[in-house]
């Protein structure tokens, strides 16, 4: 028995310090994919809480045959899915406020470091406005590292479905990156 099913077990047995370990394990994993997806540290903030909730409420359906933080992300999703339905405002964020400073801060140049804020800006605002099954596949598979079958799992689709939902998400990034950079060079000759 490895530590997080030993943790699961005590956490079923009414264990609170064990469930307090299994929520440290995870917290910055599924708190930094929420915040990818809604752009906001207060939604993240509830949307994180109400994820520990329904995993504490829910251990005791957890099948041990998938990977536990699959679970999570599952949970995580469906409220995400949710909260996104009822909250129209998500898909119109104000990016100018998330903080980007990890993100473009690669450079001593202050021309260069302006140029990656605005890329970085750009791109959130294409990640923003894409359809909400190509965003979460896409932040899954790269903000997250996760699998593709990890992804069909948490999404709840076939593998060739999770792989057709990025496919499709890299390509609208990718034409509407090129569409703004040849606005960009048409307005600056």
């Amino acid at each position: 028995m490895n530590q997080e099913e030993l943790l699961i077990a005590k956490s079923l047995e009414g264990d609170m310090k064990s469930f307090e370990t299994l929520v440290n394990l995870y917290k910055d994993k599924i708190y930094s994919f929420l915040l990818k997806m809604t752009l906001s540290k207060e939604d993240s903030d509830d949307l994180l809480q109400e994820t520990f909730i329904c995993v504490y409420k829910n251990l005791y359906k957890y099948n041990d045959k998938w990977k536990f933080s699959t679970w999570i992300y599952k949970i995580a999703t469906n409220l995400l899915k949710n909260y996104w339905k009822k909250n129209k405002r998500l898909r119109t964020r104000e990016l100018s406020q998330f903080p980007l400073d990890d993100l473009y801060n690669d450079s001593n140049n202050p021309e260069i470091k302006y140029e990656n804020k605005e890329n970085c800006l750009q791109i959130l605002k294409i990640l923003n406005e894409l359809n909400y099954d190509y965003r979460i596949a896409f932040v899954l598979k790269y903000v997250k590292d996760l699998s593709i079958a990890d992804i069909a799992n948490i999404t709840g689709t076939s593998p060739e479905n999770a792989k057709m939902r990025l496919y499709r998400a890299r390509k609208k990034i990718c034409n509407e990156f090129k569409k703004y950079q040849k606005e960009l060079n048409a307005y600056e000759m």
